[in-house]
């Protein structure tokens, strides 16, 4: 109640005194009036635009952004990652498309590691946008005036950044290896381009991405492009609450938020100097009337890698609020008179609103940071304490933003991180898996040893056995004559009881064949404690005669009754080597090589010492007469991946492991094929080892 009192005599006071002042100089005041509205609504529109500036440069900040992280999705998608690792477009179409349609961008490439071209897709140029754009700002209501922007926001030119060569991106149509090595080395890159000419001039962004596979290793390069075409400004301009105008540096107007702007500014802008003076602390402006509305056009400029101008950028600010406001005050002036009481009760209603408001704001906005929502930045005219609450309220608001985006950044390395570590992990369990079965299939080997070297001895006593028994048959046969007949019939009929001649001719092959399988189990298990020997890297002198013949006993499965091994070894055969690694090389290929005979064939393995360039090499080849390969397949064959045989049946790593642990040894592989039905068809893998081998020891994974 006091406080209802004490408005009502403030109130009263204000009556008493400001109308007998406000009717005295009211002609005077009416005159000054107008002139300081003009002014005011002048500057108020001058101060706009430099915010509005600013808050363009953030929001294609924010939609450069989003356009990396759409672009760093697609990178990550497995069809896109053997897409490009195989350059086959049929894996990337589907992929590429949908993702194309549900993204900002309207056109993407995709490019080997080479840099060659895979696919090009493109989005058809149209007024209506989809919805990522709609949700990318969303639109005002319309029906709301828009609150202008903070005084106190930074005032920013918006700059065209580039390569530093931008020539050396492209070469005939493929990406430059400068270029890739730059992508690779820094993943993303993005650029603004003022296209001039063409099917769509106006302001690029293009968004180049490298594609890694799950190795870490480059499997390509994505290039996505967003044209802002009249649509695309309109939808922003929408957004902001502003137009906008784009002029390049010989100020022809490329594009504008209405089509009207183009042809409204063509014939403005070709004289006006002062555009050039245009700079991130001056912006000059330009007035101009569309219908029935005036705007003025603030411009800045675009600066390229010279930090010169390479066009502008008007920011347009409609006055049509302003011009209703003077026509109404100027009716308000002039019912002065007679209206001045009222005025004066609604100016200590407004005044009272206005030393409220800013409290309201604040609470409005404290409830909005509270929700977890961005909110912007407060303005306030009032006295000297409520603009000083407001001011650290706006700097308690920025830091908590600006602390909430460095977390969403942490969150989404830790979730990287995490990724890296679950691969990692996979990784660490199957090495230790492979340890595992190679150690337990040493124990087993060794432990087999045993027993089939007490086969083996005891079939060698078994047969000096049979010798006596041989030899007692013989004196039993001689002891016979000198025996009654009745005793002869008997030892017949006991021997032709016991099948004496079938049972000797029998044990003798039993014991032999005995001998024969101990002697090929004793051959497996020490071909199996070969391969499963844990590599150390070892580096020692080898005669890769007995590797090879080796590698064919772990093969006989493949090769028993359907292929025939035909062998021509030299003499010396020794390579200083890593064995195990060598041995996997025979064995990769030489299991290629029976997969590759269909039914019965042959395959032919020989060894040769030879000097090429002055140096001592062992030449192996391993030929099938299989059906062969194109020379498309070949030029292929020791890429990671790839795989002529079914999904399912093969990773694509054989061929890419033998070329890795060839190369680490200093030698070569040669391959030439003939295709069916060609009489010679089938491949040669020709295999070039030094005899001296690699100075140092080598561990599987440098092989690799």
């Amino acid at each position: 109640m006091g406080v209802f009192l004490s408005r009502i005599r403030m109130r009263s006071y204000l009556l008493l005194v400001l109308v007998p002042l406000a009717l005295l100089p009211l002609l005077i005041l009416a005159g000054l009036l107008h002139l300081f509205i003009q002014a005011s609504f002048d500057e108020e529109v001058g101060r706009r635009a430099r915010p509005e500036i600013a808050a363009l440069a953030r929001n294609l900040d924010t939609l450069e952004k989003r356009l990396a992280r759409q672009a760093l999705s697609l990178s990550r998608a497995d069809e896109v990652k053997l897409g490009a690792l195989s350059s086959d477009r049929s894996q990337l179409q589907g992929k590429v498309s949908s993702w194309l349609e549900a993204s900002l961008f309207d056109r993407v490439k995709i490019y080997t590691y080479r840099g060659q071209l895979v696919d090009f897709e493109e989005r058809a140029p149209s007024e209506e946008l989809g919805l990522p754009w709609n949700q990318l700002f969303g639109l005002p209501d319309k029906s709301k005036d828009r609150e202008p922007a903070s005084k106190n926001a930074a005032t920013l030119a918006v700059s065209a950044e580039s390569f530093v060569d931008q020539g050396a991106r492209e070469v005939a149509g493929t990406l430059s290896p400068d270029f890739r090595r730059f992508l690779v080395r820094e993943a993303s890159w993005s650029l603004r381009q003022i296209e001039k000419s063409g099917e769509r001039p106006g302001y690029v962004f293009r968004i180049f991405r490298s594609v890694v596979d799950s190795d870490g290793k480059p499997a390509g390069f994505i290039e996505g492009s967003v044209f802002m075409d009249l649509a695309k400004w309109q939808h922003l301009g929408l957004f902001q609450g502003v137009e906008f105008v784009l002029v390049d540096a010989s100020r022809k107007v490329l594009t504008a938020s209405q089509a009207d702007f183009a042809r409204l500014f063509q014939s403005e802008l070709s004289g006006w100097t002062e555009l050039a003076a245009a700079s991130e602390t001056r912006h000059p402006s330009k007035t101009v009337e569309w219908g029935s509305t005036p705007y003025e056009f603030f411009f800045a400029p675009i600066l390229g890698d010279n930090n010169q101008a390479e066009a502008w950028i008007g920011v347009g600010l409609s006055r049509a609020q302003h011009v209703f406001l003077q026509n109404r005050i100027l009716v308000w002036v002039v019912g002065l008179t007679v209206l001045l009481s009222l005025l004066v009760t609604a100016f200590s209603f407004i005044f009272s609103k206005r030393l409220v408001q800013p409290i309201r704001d604040l609470v409005r906005a404290a409830e909005t940071v509270r929700s977890g929502q961005a909110v912007e930045p407060l303005h306030v005219e009032a006295t000297q304490e409520i603009s000083f609450l407001v001011e650290r309220f706006n700097e308690m608001t920025m830091s908590v933003q600006a602390a909430k985006r460095t977390l969403e950044t942490k969150l989404e390395e830790l979730a990287d991180t995490n990724i890296q570590l679950t691969q990692m992990q996979d990784q660490l369990v199957q090495s230790a898996k492979m340890s595992s079965l190679g150690q337990l299939v040493a124990g087993v080997a060794h432990e087999l040893n045993n027993p089939i070297a007490f086969i083996y001895s005891n079939m060698v006593q078994m047969r000096q056995y049979l010798k006596n028994i041989e030899e007692l048959t013989q004196l039993v046969d001689s002891l016979q004559g000198a025996l009654p007949e009745q005793e002869k019939a008997r030892i017949r009929t006991t021997l032709e009881r016991m099948e004496w001649d079938y049972v000797k001719s029998d044990m003798a092959d039993i014991v032999q064949s005995c001998l024969e399988g101990s002697v090929r189990v004793k051959d497996i298990v020490l071909g199996l404690r070969n391969f499963s020997r844990l590599d150390k890297g070892e580096v020692v002198e080898v005669d890769l005669n007995v590797a090879l013949r080796n590698t064919a006993k772990l093969l006989t499965g493949q090769i028993k009754n359907r292929v025939n091994v035909d062998w021509a070894l030299c003499e010396q055969g020794f390579v200083r080597c890593n064995v195990s690694q060598v041995n996997q090389v025979f064995m990769n290929i030489m299991a290629n090589a029976l997969q590759a005979i269909e039914g019965e064939g042959d395959l032919f393995v020989q060894s040769e010492n030879l000097i090429h360039h002055g140096s001592e090499y062992l030449r192996v080849r391993i030929r099938d007469n299989g059906l062969g390969m194109s020379p498309e397949t070949i030029a292929k064959i020791f890429d990671p991946f790839f795989t002529t045989k079914s999904v399912g049946e093969g990773t694509g790593l054989g061929l890419s492991i033998v070329y890795g642990i060839v190369q680490k040894h200093g030698g070569f592989i040669d391959v030439t094929s003939a295709q069916f039905p060609d009489p010679m068809h089938g491949s040669t893998f020709d295999i070039y080892l030094p005899k001296r081998g690699p100075e140092t020891d080598l561990s599987l994974d440098e092989a690799s």
